[in-house]
């Protein structure tokens, strides 16, 4: 498979028909995952279709598609709400993804093809040219993508809407800390280059140490205060202990 058969439009493609459907929920999921709207405000579908100029059927298509995704709870004739996500729950969704995560990746070593290999390389080349972009949503978008085309190698597919829960969770919660601010725009490496060099070898302990550290290096860079917090700490070899 080449670079040519998938590209960055298909990947980001929103999961809901109709163009103006389509752009109502990817503004309204940016604007829940950089904090611009929070559990602290009800959401209305009258004021939505008015701010959007469309009807209400579609805000409220797109409500429910949010709402299969936990980013928004609807209370009937009360409104809807952006669900609440504490630093408790975050640190319990990273300890969940790093046990998902590290045993998949173990898992997927056998069923690695030259066409599996050369998707997950265009989606981490896309991730790494989207952070040149002053759109800090995008990367994470393609990261999340990245993670769980990995993980669907492993064999576990009962597993693999629970990994999904928790990336888009964890995901919105160190962004929402930041409000959309760009901090990674100067990296100048791929994080997942030395994931896949290693899976290509077919070394599980050298995948697995560049899986882990590369899962504690975001949660590290975009919610340290919550690490220090809770731990003391933002050394990643002393928290994936901790976390263990």
């Amino acid at each position: 498979m080449t670079r040519g058969t998938i590209t960055l439009e298909a990947l980001l493609a929103p999961p809901i028909a109709g163009k103006k459907a389509a752009a109502v929920y990817s503004e309204l999921k940016r604007r829940i995952m950089v904090g611009r709207l929070t559990h602290e405000s009800p959401i209305t579908e009258q004021s939505l279709a008015q701010d959007f100029s469309c009807s209400q059927g579609t805000i409220r298509e797109v409500l429910l598609c949010l709402e299969r995704e936990e980013l928004v709870d609807r209370r009937g004739y009360q409104g809807t709400f952006v669900t609440k996500l504490s630093e408790q729950e975050a640190l319990t969704f990273l300890r969940l993804r790093l046990a998902l995560e590290c045993t998949a990746i173990r898992q997927s070593i056998p069923n690695i093809t030259p066409d599996k290999m050369a998707r997950l390389r265009a989606i981490a080349s896309f991730y790494a040219n989207s952070r040149t972009l002053e759109d800090v949503l995008v990367p994470s978008e393609i990261d999340r993508i990245f993670h769980q085309e990995l993980f669907s190698l492993s064999g576990m597919p009962a597993l693999l809407p629970t990994l999904k829960r928790t990336l888009l969770q964890l995901h919105r919660f160190t962004l929402t800390k930041h409000h959309g601010h760009v901090i990674w725009s100067d990296q100048s490496w791929d994080p997942h280059r030395p994931i896949l060099d290693a899976l290509e070898q077919g070394d599980g302990d050298a995948a697995e140490h560049h899986l882990s550290r590369h899962i504690m290096s975001f949660f590290t860079q975009f919610a340290s205060d919550v690490l220090l917090d809770e731990f003391g700490s933002t050394d990643a070899t002393e928290l994936l202990r901790k976390l263990a």
